[in-house]
């Protein structure tokens, strides 16, 4: 996760969309984003560390981001076309 963060970090200070691929069977969607915040206390650092914590993960930061796009990369006719 620490090349995450930093990948993060660059993009939040460029102000540069990050780009993440979401799988699940044969539904593939690329979310395109925007980065706004890095928490690591508050409270929605803390409801989120609960839910952590049931999980046995324990959370160091959150990162804050908004979809600013949506694309289909499923292997279907739609592959490529933009959703949001």
């Amino acid at each position: 996760m620490k090349k995450t963060s930093e990948n993060l970090t660059l993009a939040k200070e460029k102000g540069t969309k990050v780009s993440v691929l979401v799988s699940k069977g044969f539904k593939s969607y690329e979310v395109k984003v925007s980065v706004k915040d890095r928490l690591t206390s508050g409270p929605v650092f803390d409801q989120m560390s609960e839910a952590f914590k049931k999980m046995k993960f324990d959370l160091k930061g959150l990162w804050l981001l908004k979809v600013e796009e949506v694309w289909n990369q499923s292997p279907t006719y739609d592959a490529g076309k933009k959703m949001i």
